[in-house]
């Protein structure tokens, strides 16, 4: 009996002693991390303490964050990996978070290297462990399926995650969902992730089309045509544009509505868009109200110069949905001309937006000449640009 409490006061002893000393060691750790050193000097005194302490975990997770916030993957790859081995010693409260990073990290790194079978295995581990889905990994094992051309099960997990996490859905995941949502035909679904995508102000070249066609499926004549708009629109300011060949292909679409029945719900945009070439076009307001049609009336509107300060307010309101097109900061430009040309040294940086967006179309090389009429440079004197923007 006396043996077996002299063992019970030993082992709780050295529970007290282990206890104690990992206390001292998470001090130690704290004492590190919350000091007012340098961010330099704080990963030097953090990788000191990794060595020193090869069973810290959070050590070795805190450097692996550090050297991914650097663009460093080999380096925070090592140390993920140096974590996942002494994972069991995370501490209990905060494991399941710190074990969710961990493994979301590992999964991204082998996801960027093509590693998609390893990414697999983490982004799972990762689920896991994310006991609240507040980090969204299910999107990126949907991305997974569709690289492995398991496009139903993609559309499965996409449809699942977005239906409970939708503010966690990034660019990259909703333009993956809605060629998804279209190739199940679903177009109605599809169109509400295309405006969500739109709302992003991420743009790639072929949206237009793809988009146009989905509203097109879904019977959404006008939207289809504005879409269609845009993607000219964008096109345009990035090369020469063809704005005849556009016309006409505007004209084609005119007599098939024509033929089908559809004219008097198109002719409204039909006319809108025609006329911002041709001037001559009597348009009304029965076009659907969303952020094309808005840019669009402002466009003629600037044209015939009529625009007003409240069109200009709403043009400007305008730009989250049109950062990448070269044409729409051109258009803020023309539209301060028409409606006070003596603030325009205030909005030149609108042109250096145009011209770094497409540095070599027709579109930049007429606001750098727009620059140096504003600065009183003639046309042939070279110049740095920059010199005279800031």
């Amino acid at each position: 009996m006396l043996k077996k409490l002299l063992s019970y006061i030993c082992l709780t002893c050295m529970s007290l002693v282990l206890f104690s000393c990992k206390n001292q060691v998470q001090e130690e750790f704290n004492s590190i991390t919350n000091s007012k050193k340098s961010d330099v000097e704080i990963v030097r005194l953090v990788k000191e303490f990794e060595i020193k302490h090869p069973k810290h975990f959070e050590s070795k997770l805190l450097l692996a964050e550090y050297f991914i916030s650097v663009n460093d993957v080999d380096n925070a790859y090592d140390y993920l990996k140096r974590a996942e081995v002494v994972k069991k010693y995370a501490d209990k409260k905060q494991k399941d978070s710190y074990l969710t990073k961990m493994y979301g990290y590992l999964a991204t790194i082998e996801f960027s290297k093509k590693e998609y079978d390893a990414a697999e295995t983490y982004i799972k581990n990762a689920i896991n462990y994310d006991k609240q889905h507040t980090h969204g990994y299910e999107y990126m094992l949907g991305h997974l399926q569709v690289i492995k051309e398991n496009n139903e099960q993609a559309l499965k997990l996409f449809d699942d995650i977005y239906s409970n996490q939708p503010e966690l859905a990034t660019a990259s995941d909703l333009q993956t969902y809605m060629y998804l949502l279209a190739d199940a035909e679903r177009y109605e679904d599809c169109t509400t992730i295309i405006n969500k995508y739109m709302a992003t102000g991420q743009w790639f070249a072929g949206l237009g089309s793809f988009a146009s066609t989905v509203f097109e499926k879904d019977g959404m004549l006008q939207e289809s045509l504005l879409c269609a708009f845009l993607e000219y629109e964008y096109n345009s300011s990035m090369t020469v544009p063809e704005d005849a060949k556009f016309l006409k292909n505007i004209d084609s679409v005119e007599q098939l509505c024509k033929e089908n029945g559809t004219i008097k719900i198109v002719q409204p945009v039909l006319s809108l868009i025609r006329n911002l070439y041709t001037n001559n076009e009597n348009f009304t307001l029965e076009v659907h109200d969303n952020f094309i049609s808005k840019y669009l009336f402002i466009r003629n509107k600037i044209n015939s110069k009529t625009v007003t300060e409240n069109d200009f307010q709403i043009l400007l309101s305008l730009e989250p949905y049109f950062r990448n097109f070269p044409i729409y900061y051109w258009s803020v430009w023309e539209c301060v001309k028409v409606i006070d040309s003596n603030q325009l040294k205030n909005f030149v940086t609108v042109l250096k937006k145009a011209i770094a967006l497409s540095p070599n179309s027709a579109l930049a090389d007429t606001a750098r000449n727009e620059i140096k009429d504003v600065f009183g440079v003639t046309s042939n004197e070279k110049i740095d640009l920059d010199l005279l923007l800031f």
